[in-house]
């Protein structure tokens, strides 16, 4: 019974996160137009990101967490599944992660690193690895699933919506309003 009941509350906050959804400040559509032209920058790289990847999910389903992208770990942006950011960086070494946006459910955040340079334009996609998963629904009490990232195609982005960067430090962000004009 006491197993039952485990289970039940366990699936209830992985649907709980699925389900839910912050709110977002979407961008100037003249601005997410742009974007999805995929231009090459060619004084800075420019980051593509979005989260709800579910390749090791069951179905192939997004997880749909919202998430904090970060780099080097500053948080730059909080969004849902079905939006992307993008980031204007300066030349350089950078770690990228995500961590969710909930509080419920423990991951290991794994990051990856990036070496950008001028003219790059990198696509990227937070992942679930449910790396417990063989051990059954117990095994993600004790191994918790890894948030990692991994580069995609750029067409996941077409159906999805730009929404302003939270923050974005000036040592290596640059403004996409210098981007664009």
């Amino acid at each position: 019974m006491i197993k039952k009941t485990y289970f039940i509350i366990l699936i209830s906050f992985f649907l709980a996160n699925c389900a839910t959804k912050i709110p977002v400040e979407l961008s100037d559509k003249t601005i997410d137009d742009y974007y999805k032209l995929f231009v090459s920058p060619k004084d800075h790289a420019r980051v593509y990101y979005t989260g709800g990847d579910g390749k090791h999910l069951i179905g192939n389903n997004p997880h749909g967490i919202p998430n904090h992208f970060l780099i080097n770990n500053y948080n730059i942006a909080t969004l849902n599944k079905d939006n992307y950011v993008v980031v204007n960086l300066a030349p350089g070494e950078y770690s990228v992660s995500w961590d969710k946006a909930m509080a419920d459910v423990r991951y290991k955040i794994v990051p990856m690193k990036l070496n950008l340079r001028a003219g790059d334009v990198i696509f990227l996609q937070g992942d679930i690895n449910l790396r417990s998963a063989s051990a059954g629904l117990l095994g993600l009490a004790f191994v918790p699933p890894e948030a990692t990232i991994r580069n995609i195609l750029p067409n996941v982005f077409l159906d999805k919506s730009l929404i302003n960067l939270t923050d974005c430090p000036i040592e290596f962000c640059f403004s996409s309003e210098k981007i664009i004009n």
